[in-house]
């Protein structure tokens, strides 16, 4: 009973303590939440494990042509030798004896019904041990799959620095979120306290005979409206947080706080330029023009298959044949069997299957060449567009100041009014939707601006780097 009461104690422990290595907090800036996300994205840790294997499949493409050496023991034990039968020549009703010959020679056909007895060859044990090395001297497939191995490998590189690129952008788009949204939800919270004391003021008014019933009720509709929405945005921002966790790559049940305020990290983007695009050292147009020459590569592996493949070849072998089981004997004989020699392989006719293989790999690489330019004009419009949002957006941002600034001007006089009894709950409730409606745009402005320029730095993002020494 002891045992199991400490059974079930470190097993309680245990699951604790895996809690709370799960349950971490974390305080991160943007820079942070970045690191963090490049460490433990599962995305880029796939996209990372891509490349191992890219790696090990170049040492496996080159290693086919590289001496390939194999041993083989063979060991055959009968219990019943086979049986061959044999003509029964030794019958002198139909074999005589030839004197100048020496030997014996059949006097006349041998019959269907001729006589025949039973042989047995072989020994009752066998073992054969055989040494074999081939290596391929020439294969002009082969030297062009080694080429293409090492495109693949820089590709499956390439691939890292995209995936870089891409999650750095989702993990700062998802950042903005969580902080758009929490100032929203103080916008309203401060709103909800404002309100909530204007209708215990207008109960209070509604109780002395200077306000309506109607004024009460459409003021506790406010408020009302404004609780339920508070709600909505606190599910919005937990939400919000546990995309930006799967984005990290962090355990949903950690804790996240984020330590960068929304108004400075769009101050940093408006005053940051950025860099100009580059076509070439776009990643995209990069990783195009590595498929290009992996298609220029197929092509001539296409056309290689014409020309002839030379290997050689190294073969030993020993064989011992048995009564008894002795093989350990050292006394006892091998039979040995050397041979060497090559093998030249000469492709003469296909049918026509060779030549279309190579008119495919001819098409496939006219196909990524109208590719190419496609993606040249696409990458263009895509940072015009990006460029052009951007100034949009910085626009709407400063006329969204203005905005929110004379709509908050305008509903702090009208609930004065309200309260003198100068405004009817009618202009309230309008003035009050204004601001909502002003204060909504100005923080969509800077949402939108700051996405723009997470999208630019992908577009603007420099790789100039040899991507298959990483």
């Amino acid at each position: 009973m002891q045992k199991l009461i400490i059974a079930v104690f470190l097993l309680l422990a245990f699951r604790l303590g895996a809690q709370e290595n799960r349950s971490q907090s974390y305080a991160l800036s943007i820079e942070e939440a970045i690191r963090y996300g490049l460490e433990n994205n599962y995305n880029l840790k796939n996209a990372k494990t891509d490349v191992e294997i890219a790696k090990k499949t170049v040492k496996e493409t080159t290693a086919i042509g590289l001496p390939q050496v194999n041993a083989t023991i063979a060991n055959t034990n009968y219990i019943d030798i086979p049986t061959t039968l044999m003509p029964d020549f030794i019958s002198p009703a139909v074999y005589g004896v030839n004197q100048d010959n020496f030997g014996l020679i059949p006097l006349v056909p041998l019959p269907d019904e001729a006589g025949v007895f039973p042989v047995k060859f072989g020994t009752k044990y066998n073992v054969n041990a055989e040494l074999s090395i081939s290596q391929l001297v020439f294969s002009g497939e082969y030297l062009v799959a080694l080429k293409a191995s090492k495109s693949y490998l820089e590709q499956s590189s390439q691939a890292i620095i995209k995936t870089e690129l891409e999650l750095k952008e989702l993990i700062s788009k998802s950042y903005f979120l969580v902080l758009s949204l929490k100032e929203q939800q103080k916008i309203l919270e401060k709103t909800l306290t404002a309100n909530e004391k204007l209708l215990k003021e207008t109960k209070q008014m509604y109780q002395n005979g200077f306000a309506e019933d109607t004024d009460v009720a459409q003021i506790e509709i406010i408020v009302n409206n404004l609780q339920i929405n508070v709600q909505n945005l606190q599910n919005q921002v937990e939400t919000a947080k546990n995309s930006l966790k799967m984005n990290l790559g962090m355990s949903l049940e950690s804790d996240i706080k984020l330590t960068d305020n929304l108004k400075d990290l769009l101050e940093a983007s408006l005053l940051n330029k950025g860099n100009s695009f580059d076509l070439e050292h776009n990643i995209d147009f990069q990783m195009m023009k590595t498929q290009m020459a992996i298609a220029d590569l197929q092509f001539k592996r296409e056309k290689s298959a014409y020309l002839p493949q030379l290997s050689a070849f190294f073969n030993a072998q020993s064989n011992a044949m048995r009564d008894k089981f002795n093989f350990f004997d050292s006394s006892e004989t091998w039979f040995p069997t050397t041979v060497w020699g090559f093998n030249l392989n000469i492709p003469l006719w296909s049918s026509g299957t060779r030549s279309s293989k190579v008119q495919q790999a001819k098409l496939g690489r006219r196909k990524l060449t109208e590719s190419s330019k496609q993606l040249n004009d696409a990458l263009n419009l895509e940072v015009q567009t990006a460029e052009n949002n951007f100034q949009l957006h910085s626009n709407e941002y400063q006329n969204s100041i203005k905005n929110i600034e004379l709509s908050d001007k305008i509903y702090q006089k009208i609930q004065t009014k309200f309260k003198e009894g100068l405004a009817s709950s009618f202009d309230l409730i309008q003035a009050h939707n204004n601001y909502l409606t002003a204060s909504g745009n100005y923080i969509s402005s800077i949402f939108n601006v700051l996405n723009d320029r997470a999208v630019l730095n992908r577009l603007y993002s420099r790789s100039t780097e040899d991507s298959s020494k990483k």
